[in-house]
């Protein structure tokens, strides 16, 4: 699903996938973060709803400073904010989370490709 994506140009969705392998691909997630400059991909929609994984809007917060992109690093910055994603949470927490952006991640996604 991940090289779907890149081949579609989705960019911020294939790193949103990153995040769910068992290992997380880092490398992956952040080169396909660093080609997302050249679309418009609902980013903002994905940092704040899908990601989870702090490193990952660590990362986009870094590149979208770098790149001059103020309103993606603004989004950024606010998803990575959210109380649910502070690691100090129980892990349980942390679990439902997941589960949760995930299940919307997955429903936005068939909402795109399959309904329309």
């Amino acid at each position: 699903m991940i090289k779907c994506c890149e081949q579609l140009k989705c960019f911020t969705q294939a790193a949103v996938l990153c995040q769910f392998l068992k290992e997380a691909d880092y490398g992956l997630a952040f080169k396909v973060l660093q080609e997302n400059r050249k679309r418009s991909d609902a980013a903002e929609f994905h940092y704040s709803q899908h990601v989870w994984d702090v490193q990952i809007l660590e990362h986009a917060i870094y590149f979208h400073k770098e790149s001059g992109e103020v309103g993606k690093k603004k989004a950024a910055i606010s998803a990575i904010a959210r109380p649910e994603l502070n690691h100090s949470n129980n892990p349980q927490v942390m679990e439902r989370v997941q589960k949760l952006r995930a299940t919307h991640f997955f429903q936005a996604m068939a909402r795109q490709y399959l309904l329309s």
